[in-house]
């Protein structure tokens, strides 16, 4: 069966998980700048070693209206088109990758978790209802011993966004 390495994340008390081929890095207790007249899930800029990064509170944009977990917090950096296109990361699975444009972008997330192998025939659909979560932004649920694993729809998360 093939398989798909997916990093996985909390965002309160959901698990939530990404294909790991998207991810540059992973930085702790990011502090963007506002930007006036931005959207309100729009966190801020920062300044990542030179290059400016766009951070998007996944909070606001799931609909998640409960406090934080705990008092860090973390921002995932997608690779942007020249990253993927320069390392390989094309998908040869039928879990996608996306492209998210020419510029870089962070979603910040409550807390990180493992990384873990997942049979991309164990991936269904996501569930026709959902109050905890805005249901758009899931690709599809994935069973685990304890708990689902909600895939991160990034093509809708960058339609959100309006790129």
């Amino acid at each position: 069966m093939p398989t798909v390495e997916i990093a996985t994340f909390r965002v309160r008390d959901l698990l939530w998980g990404i294909n790991i081929l998207q991810i540059r890095e992973n930085i702790r207790n990011v502090l963007p700048t506002h930007v006036p007249l931005t959207p309100e899930y729009v966190s801020g800029l920062i300044n990542l070693r030179g290059q400016i990064v766009t951070v998007i509170d996944l909070a606001w944009l799931m609909e998640v209206n409960s406090q934080p977990t705990g008092g860090e917090s973390f921002c995932i950096i997608l690779k942007n088109d020249y990253e993927l296109n320069k390392t390989g990361s094309i998908s040869t699975t039928d879990f996608p990758i996306v492209n998210i444009g020419k510029d870089s972008l962070g979603i910040t997330v409550d807390k990180l978790e493992d990384v873990i192998p997942v049979d991309i025939e164990k991936i269904m659909d996501s569930p026709a209802q959902s109050e905890k979560v805005n249901e758009r932004l899931i690709y599809g649920v994935v069973r685990l011993e304890k708990e689902l694993l909600m895939l991160l729809d990034l093509k809708e998360l960058l339609e959100s966004f309006g790129q």
